[in-house]
């Protein structure tokens, strides 16, 4: 009466099941890596600054002081990756004791000449180069200086609850690391 149909085969899409598994599990790494870009800070130098900016206007005012301080904090980061990261940015984030930031971007290299032209001694501090704008290949590291300019006495630094520099990569989390106080 009723036929029962023919059993087919599974042979076939297990296979094909089995070998798109294997593909999928193969490209996983490549797309999502396990391992990580490594940051170690090598050091931290500061200068402060005093300008005293003279003048008899009524623009400008009478001997108005300018406290700059200069924070060149150097990194050596290490690619683990399988492909190359690219850095896209750094920044310093000073948390005084009530608990207010403070974000300043790394100096760009005008704007590190521009100071290196008033203020000789930066020259020393960045003896390293510069860590900005680099690509680090696979299994490579490099090493750099960042400059940060902020417009706040030694004293705020000397009594601030903690320092930390951002850098920020494309296409990968940013690495967060502690500047020492002393």
């Amino acid at each position: 009466m009723f036929a029962s149909p023919e059993r087919r085969s599974m042979l076939l899409p297990l296979i094909l099941a089995v070998a798109g598994l294997a593909i999928a599990a193969a490209l996983l790494p490549h797309f999502f890596p396990v391992t990580t870009v490594n940051v170690q800070l090598v050091h931290t130098e500061i200068l402060p600054t005093t300008t005293v900016l003279k003048a008899q206007s009524i623009v400008v005012g009478q001997n108005e002081v300018a406290q700059t301080l200069f924070i060149a904090s150097t990194l050596r980061v290490e690619n683990a990756m399988r492909v190359p990261v690219f850095v896209d940015g750094v920044s310093l984030t000073l948390t005084d004791q009530t608990g207010a930031e403070l974000t300043e971007k790394a100096l760009s290299k005008q704007d590190i000449a521009t100071s290196e032209q008033s203020f000789p001694k930066l020259k020393q501090m960045l003896a390293a180069g510069q860590l900005q704008d680099e690509a680090i290949v696979p299994g490579a590291s490099i090493q750099g200086t960042s400059l940060f300019s902020l417009s706040v006495p030694k004293e705020l630094w000397d009594q601030c609850r903690s320092a930390v520099v951002k850098i920020d990569f494309y296409h990968q989390p940013s690495v967060f690391v502690t500047l020492p106080k002393s």
